[in-house]
């Protein structure tokens, strides 16, 4: 799905076993406290009832814009969102309900470029945990929310080269 207008279409392809977005696709807006962050993602249709559950996979980029995984996705109106961003240095993990955007978690660490890095979700109630080789970088109580079930997606904005590879999805 292409949501952004610069650099546009995205790029998806399978290249050496991994799932590459390679596109510069974003949507303009380059202040790093816009949470928006359009772009272009992927996701697995398959998982709309899904509820409880993990999300492991391996994660790269080669450029320095962000890129990440979108978790409990019903719709472009409705999931939420992981993205690293070197250039801008920060993790977050935002909520979009109905179309609003909300911070849930961040901090200001960047990546480094060209590194592997092993990604864990695990969603369980209203409680999302996400995990950066083996170490728990957010833990989240969304209370009251609606989005309870949904399917995973794959992210980029703005960033040319985001590989993802090993993408498990467990009860």
């Amino acid at each position: 799905v292409d949501e952004g207008t610069v650099s546009a279409p995205s790029a998806w392809a399978v290249s050496g076993g991994e799932l590459v977005q390679a596109s510069n696709i974003y949507d303009g807006n380059t202040d790093p406290a816009v949470l928006a962050k359009r772009g272009t993602f992927a996701w697995y249709e398959s998982g709309w009832g899904w509820q409880d559950y993990q999300l492991n996979l391996q994660w790269r980029s080669t450029d320095n814009d962000a890129s990440g995984v979108m978790v409990r996705y019903r719709d472009p109106n409705n999931y939420y969102r992981w993205s690293w961003d070197q250039q801008r240095s920060y993790r977050r993990l935002v909520k979009v309900e109905n179309g609003v955007f909300t911070l849930l978690a961040g901090d200001t660490v960047p990546y480094v470029t060209g590194q592997n890095y092993q990604i864990a979700f695990i969603l369980s109630g209203d409680m999302i945990d996400v995990w950066v080789d083996g170490v728990q970088v957010f833990a989240v109580t969304d209370t009251g929310t609606t989005l309870t079930t949904g399917s995973v997606g794959l992210y980029a904005w703005g960033n040319q080269n985001s590989f993802f590879d090993n993408v498990q999805v467990t009860t």
